[in-house]
């Protein structure tokens, strides 16, 4: 712009200072502009290298707390799955434990039947032997009262 020129008027034309004063003033303030518009420029690539810096931080942090959702559902999942397990293997336990109890139980009365039977068969042996001693006794006391009376 600085370089531009018209060419002379003689009548009735302009003031050539008052034109190459406005002309310099309207150069300065193109510069001004174009300098204002590289700044801006610059600064719109800076914040543009920013925000891609931030887009790339948000889905890194998206990712990442899907990531976090995913195992927390598993986590969920499989302590779910494990209590399930635990139980399952609970409840057999708690059978085979009540089977094993059930069948002591059996095992137990069986053998006290048994030992009340012997109990029984063995008083009823004393019995006869008592029974045999007393009868022993009372032929020897007959014995010695026959003895004595002779």
């Amino acid at each position: 712009m600085r370089k531009k020129t018209f060419g002379k008027v003689t009548f009735k034309g302009l003031d050539e200072k008052e034109v190459k004063s406005f002309l310099e003033q309207v150069a300065k303030d193109m510069e001004a502009l174009w300098k204002e518009r590289t700044l801006l420029a610059e600064k719109v690539e800076e914040l543009n290298a920013r925000l891609e810096g931030f887009t790339r931080t948000e889905k890194a942090f998206q990712e990442a707390f899907v990531t976090a959702q995913q195992a927390c559902k598993e986590l969920k999942d499989n302590a779910g799955s494990e209590a399930k397990n635990i139980l399952e293997k609970a409840r057999l336990e708690s059978q085979r434990l009540v089977r094993e109890a059930d069948e002591e139980a059996k095992t137990l009365s069986e053998e006290l039947k048994e030992l009340r039977t012997r109990r029984l068969a063995m008083l009823s042996e004393i019995r006869g032997i008592v029974d045999s001693f007393g009868k022993l006794i009372e032929h020897w006391e007959s014995q010695d009262k026959s003895k004595a009376v002779k």
